[in-house]
């Protein structure tokens, strides 16, 4: 006989499912406390969270959603992620929505950016992604990493490749140049 366990959420107590779950350190969160957190949070860094880091990482979450609220950009450069900067703040927002707000894009501060880069993952058949990495100084969000190609494995030899990688220099470039760092 077999015999089924029924699991909850460690924070919202309500029945897990089993698509959309995320497991943490000391617990397991539903699919819908999870699309509260950070689009930016791999699964890998949610296995380093605590329950108590959730519920810290939601409170930012909250805090975030009024400082996107009052998000006023100065420059744009649209895209399959589009960057968002705010010069006169020195704060930016990497995101694929079109609304921020409803979104809760991630507000980052231009003086948490620890590195940036390119890089270009190869694949067979002379293919490629091409990503934008940067890495933080920050308690909620340590990276930001995300594919600039919108489909997987570009020809190193086509015209699609050349603007990607234009767009992926366009996208750090801006970032650098408009907080010269």
């Amino acid at each position: 006989m077999d015999t089924f366990i029924e699991l909850n959420c460690d924070l919202c107590h309500f029945k897990l499912t089993p698509y959309g779950s995320k497991v943490l350190k000391d617990g397991i969160i539903c699919r819908n406390c999870a699309e509260k957190l950070s689009k930016w949070l791999t699964d890998k860094q949610l296995k380093q969270f605590s329950l108590q880091d959730i519920e810290n990482h939601l409170q930012y979450r909250t805090r975030n959603l009024e400082h996107i609220k009052k998000f006023k950009f100065d420059k744009v450069i649209k895209g399959r992620y589009s960057l968002y900067i705010d010069s006169e703040n020195r704060e930016f927002v990497i995101s694929k929505a079109m609304d921020l707000v409803a979104d809760n894009s991630d507000v980052i501060r231009a003086d948490s950016i620890e590195s940036i880069q390119i890089q270009k993952i190869n694949n067979e058949n002379n293919c490629c992604d091409i990503f934008v990495n940067i890495n933080l100084i920050n308690s909620e969000i340590t990276s930001l990493s995300f594919k600039v190609n919108q489909f997987s494995a570009i020809d190193f030899n086509s015209d699609i490749y050349n603007d990607t990688v234009n767009q992926a220099v366009l996208l750090v470039d801006t970032i650098i140049n408009s907080f010269q760092l």
